[in-house]
């Protein structure tokens, strides 16, 4: 089987991003709602049977919508900017623009990541070179840690299945691993600590490969603090230099990874073989010609959801299975 990615040709009206730029996208859970960061505005976009239609804008941040994450359990929307603030919204709130929360510790936010099963707290990078966790305890998020090991920009966060581990990667060409260790020193109940600095020796695409180590099919070592090249592959290396935003996603209901480097997006399709060994195959190249291209991929992975400089519109493409032609 090949996975291709279907253009659907619904295409958000492009005179609304003219003069504007899109660096983030999410879409909820239920893929009836897209947001879509237009500078410093979120859009808010309903979209059903093919069709995409405006709703309203959001408007509670001063400089460019940098992420945008939809929480699974409550359905809040949380937005970080390029002024350094994080906006939780609950999805009932829309009508009247209001919001739980706003955050402020950063400089700016580069890349944010939510716990993945529990929801119940944050993880920020930024250009500071700071990552800062921020814990929510009856509702309310606080600054809980504040980690100062990268010596440059934060451009890439990943927390993996378990909770009890989270991996960055900076400009300073390291990736940093930080473990979970539980307290009774602290509110929280626990802080992260340093567990493992890994020198690349490459630029910062590293952000691309951070989600191979803690997503669910990460190969299992006994040792835990000990990493292994398990296998290597190719993807599509034509164009300028990668750009920030728009990290890796993997899919586990479709078993597939999107990566974006330079111009290209890459589609590879995941197989775990019964020994834990993972096998990556590159099935799809999306060109834009541009290397600035931001999106998401839904929960489901129906929806790959793109917005690219060249275009300068929202493109929607759907997954589709097809039998191998020999």
């Amino acid at each position: 089987m090949y996975v291709p990615f279907i253009n659907e040709n619904q295409r958000i009206q492009k005179s609304i991003y003219k003069d504007k730029i899109c660096l983030a996208i999410a879409i909820s859970q239920d893929n009836r709602l897209i947001y879509s960061g237009c500078d410093e505005k979120i859009l808010v976009h309903m979209f059903k049977q093919g069709i995409v239609k405006q709703l309203k804008y959001l408007n509670q941040h001063a400089a460019e919508i940098s992420t945008l994450n939809i929480c699974r359990k409550n359905h809040n929307i949380v937005s970080g900017s390029l002024e350094g603030s994080i906006v939780i919204q609950p999805y009932s709130l829309i009508a009247s623009s209001k919001y739980i929360q706003k955050l402020k510790g950063h400089d700016d936010i580069m890349c944010l990541a939510i716990s993945p099963i529990m929801e119940d707290f944050l993880v920020t990078g930024s250009r500071d070179n700071q990552i800062k966790l921020w814990s929510s305890i009856n509702q309310q998020y606080s600054c809980s840690q504040t980690i100062i090991d990268h010596n440059n920009c934060v451009c890439g966060l990943s927390i993996n299945q378990s909770e009890n581990q989270i991996i960055s990667c900076s400009l300073d060409q390291m990736i940093l691993i930080l473990e979970k260790i539980k307290t009774i020193n602290q509110q929280t109940g626990f802080y992260y600590k340093k567990s493992m600095l890994i020198n690349l020796g490459i630029d910062y695409v590293v952000q691309i490969i951070q989600f191979l180590f803690f997503n669910p099919i990460h190969t299992k070592i006994k040792n835990y603090k000990q990493f292994v090249k398990s296998s290597e592959f190719s993807i599509k290396n034509e164009g300028n230099a990668c750009y920030y935003f728009f990290p890796s996603q993997f899919n586990l209901k479709k078993n597939i990874l999107i990566i974006k480097n330079k111009n290209n997006i890459n589609v590879i399709k995941v197989q775990l073989s019964t020994s834990q060994n993972i096998q990556l195959n590159l099935n799809q190249i999306i060109g834009f010609g541009d290397n600035c291209i931001f999106g998401t991929l839904s929960f489901d992975g129906e929806y790959l959801i793109t917005w690219d400089e060249n275009s300068r519109q929202i493109q929607i493409r759907k997954y589709q299975e097809m039998q191998q032609i020999n």
